[in-house]
């Protein structure tokens, strides 16, 4: 399992100014659903790529994460605070800005790995009877090549395959 630490930084980052904007009492001149949509939409799709593993588990860590911890739970964290109220409709304008980027980041996750795959069944097994060693010449056999080799090594071998 590999961490990509550049979508690991902006992920923090996102979650710093994000945390900053939801639990501080600053108003923003901008919708306040589409400022809740386009942040979880972010906040998940960089989530996603951070750890590089397999597809399924991307999305369940996403959604568990992302959408439900974050998109969620810090609606009712705001709750308690003073100089924020609940909002139900901003949960719903979470819940799809991270329900559309696991989408998105699915659907582009499974053309990568089909891209993948199909590059690497363009190349194709070279027959055993096309193979030829370095340093051998065409057509001798492993009596030949045993003869080449020291006795000790000869007798190593040997030993070592009873």
């Amino acid at each position: 399992m590999r961490l990509r630490l550049s979508f690991g930084a902006v992920f923090l980052v996102l979650v710093l100014v994000s945390a900053y904007l939801g639990f501080s009492d600053t108003t923003m001149p901008v919708n306040d659903k589409a400022m809740h949509f386009t942040a979880f939409f972010a906040l998940t799709t960089a989530f996603y790529w951070i750890v590089e593993t397999t597809r399924r588990r991307a999305i369940n860590t996403s959604l568990l994460v992302c959408t439900v911890l974050g998109g969620i739970g810090s609606e009712f964290l705001q709750a308690f605070l003073p100089y924020r109220a609940f909002d139900a409709f901003d949960i719903v304008a979470n819940l799809i800005g991270s329900g559309l980027a696991v989408l998105l980041n699915t659907l582009y996750h499974r053309r990568m790995l089909e891209r993948k795959r199909s590059a690497r069944s363009q190349y194709q097994n070279i027959p055993e009877n096309e193979i030829e060693f370095v340093g051998h010449e065409a057509g001798t056999n492993d009596e030949d090549v045993n003869e080449a080799v020291p006795s000790s090594f000869a007798e190593d071998e040997a030993s070592a395959s009873k």
